[in-house]
């Protein structure tokens, strides 16, 4: 076989290959597009052509890449179906447990899974992705010994030509995402519409292609300068929250105009992210349901009071930092395009108006408290670019006890108490719970720690993962209710005076100490 028609073999494997596979991620995955209805098979008529097409070219662009390093081309094609296997796997497996398929940000959580593989390796399909890799390796071992490099590719022309096609694209897709190239990004926005629901965008264009889309559409976005991207000292008028807690700041607004005339015994507000927290009851039906009626009495009373915020209803077992931002700064995902996907990434790169500078301009001290690694998420950057004063991470709370392998719900909540009662100035503390996050496996928790934790609750009607996370749940309730009652009872300040402590030398007003919100981040990835 000639050399031609080695390397147009090689050029046309890659870009079906890719193609074969985008439509392979589809029909093994439980998504549907806009319109409610499942994606077609592969297999049928394709209803996105233009997301084949761009699908093909990302694999000629591969094919090319490994050209350019291996200068085999069987060897090419089998290195590009090596990392299509691997993407297919890694998309089921996010499908399964987090409904929703590969987006381009998850790229930045890639150190995040071996710097923290606790909290990624136990929901990947590693034995598979083993497997692939080690079949992959005998195979492509083979390939090099056997196969005769093509003289084209290592000469100067050709490795310059194969440089150009795998490398152009990406200068250019990079300068889109960098807002060059207006025209450019709006006609390929035009065939590849990609939105805020990366289930939708995957089976409108494809899972590959739509990922390689939203670089695009972000510089779209940042080009129009919406004002959260200009002022962080202006709200954007597209904060929402829900109206309870909207309703709540107007009123901190109008009770204090200015800094100046804040007197220093306003109350407190905490606002608690908790861990995977959601009612869990409702994803039961009976006699499970009965037998959780009155699980979670002090959420419920919160609840009556209007200061349980809803969780979103499309978030299952992670992305806290979606929840987390959008409470935070109100900015919902329609205001944030594929900002929405990992909107840290654009927190942490510039200040952004939040409740904490909501709460600074109004002469409180903006406290985050969170007990694990404060660059996890980029915390350490995103924190003080939306107004946080101080973070407090894993290494200033190593002594609290833990409950499972996280810091218990308890005994955060007492040091939050503590700090509090320390502050001579209001508060607006931002409490992000540990001990409910996942995995939940076998192991994590004793029987007898299940058993004392369950008390009164058949545990027969549950499987031991649920039981687990039950556990978590039940603290996390009397968490809300130790803070609860400690924040309603009549406030004092001082370095040696916190909620509920009062002495002959304390202040007391007819006011309570603080106020208590609460939120799930998303529903536990067990359900």
């Amino acid at each position: 076989m000639t050399e031609t028609a080695r390397l147009l073999l090689c050029l046309v494997g890659t870009s079906v290959s890719t193609t074969v596979a985008q439509r392979l991620a589809m029909h093994i995955s439980p998504m549907r597009g806009g319109d409610g209805q499942q994606p077609s098979s592969f297999l049928s008529p394709s209803p996105f052509p233009w997301g084949d097409a761009l699908a093909a070219f990302v694999g000629l662009q591969a094919g090319c890449l490994f050209l350019l390093l291996t200068a085999r081309p069987a060897s090419s094609v089998l290195l590009t179906l090596a990392v299509l296997a691997l993407l297919v796997l890694v998309n089921h497996a996010k499908l399964r447990v987090l409904r929703e398929p590969l987006v381009l940000a998850d790229a930045w959580l890639l150190t995040q899974i071996f710097r923290y593989p606790h909290l990624y390796f136990p929901f990947l399909p590693v034995k598979r992705m083993v497997a692939t890799v080690v079949a992959i390796a005998v195979c492509l071992t083979a390939l090099l010994v056997w196969e005769t490099p093509l003289a084209a590719a290592r000469s100067a022309f050709g490795a310059l030509a194969l440089a150009a096609v795998a490398l152009l694209p990406a200068l250019v897709l990079l300068g889109l995402w960098m807002e060059k190239f207006p025209s450019l990004g709006s006609g390929l926005l035009t065939h590849y519409p990609v939105y805020k629901d990366p289930t939708d965008d995957a089976a409108r264009c494809g899972p590959l292609s739509a990922a390689l889309m939203h670089p695009v559409a972000v510089g779209q976005l940042k080009r129009s300068r919406p004002d959260y991207l200009v002022s962080c000292e202006t709200r954007s008028l597209q904060s929402v929250w829900p109206e309870n807690f909207a309703r709540f700041l107007d009123v901190a607004e109008t009770q204090s105009p200015s800094p100046e005339k804040i007197s220093p015994l306003r109350p407190h507000v905490v606002l608690v992210q908790a861990e995977s927290l959601c009612d869990i009851r409702q994803f039961f039906q009976e006699p499970q349901r009965t037998a959780l009626a009155n699980f979670l009495p002090n959420w419920d009373a919160l609840r009556s009071k209007g200061r349980v915020l809803p969780t979103p209803t499309n978030a299952f077992g992670a992305y806290t930092m979606r929840t987390e931002f959008s409470m935070l700064t109100g900015l919902q995902a329609d205001a944030l395009g594929p900002f929405f996907f990992n909107p840290y990434l654009l927190a942490a790169r510039q200040p952004l108006w939040s409740l904490a500078r909501h709460f600074l301009q109004l002469g409180y001290r903006t406290l985050c408290v969170h007990p694990y690694a404060k660059d996890f998420f980029r915390r350490d950057k995103v924190m003080p670019n939306l107004g946080f004063e101080r973070l407090v991470d894993i290494e200033e709370l190593a002594h609290l006890p833990k409950f499972g392998p996280y810091t218990s719900d308890a005994a955060l909540a007492e040091w939050v108490l503590e700090e509090l009662a320390r502050s001579e100035k209001p508060v607006f503390c931002f409490v992000i719970t540990m001990e409910a996050h996942g995995p939940w496996l076998e192991g994590r928790l004793t029987e007898a720690e299940i058993a004392k934790t369950l008390q009164g609750i058949d545990r027969s009607l549950f499987s031991k993962e649920i039981q687990m996370y039950l556990c978590h749940l039940r603290h996390m309730d009397a968490m809300v209710g130790l803070l609860e009652n400690e924040l309603s009872a009549p406030l004092t300040r001082g370095k040696n005076h916190g909620p509920g402590k009062h002495t002959g030398n304390a202040a007391v007003v007819p006011h309570k100490s603080g106020t208590l919100w609460v939120y799930g981040d998303h529903a536990p990835g067990c359900m």
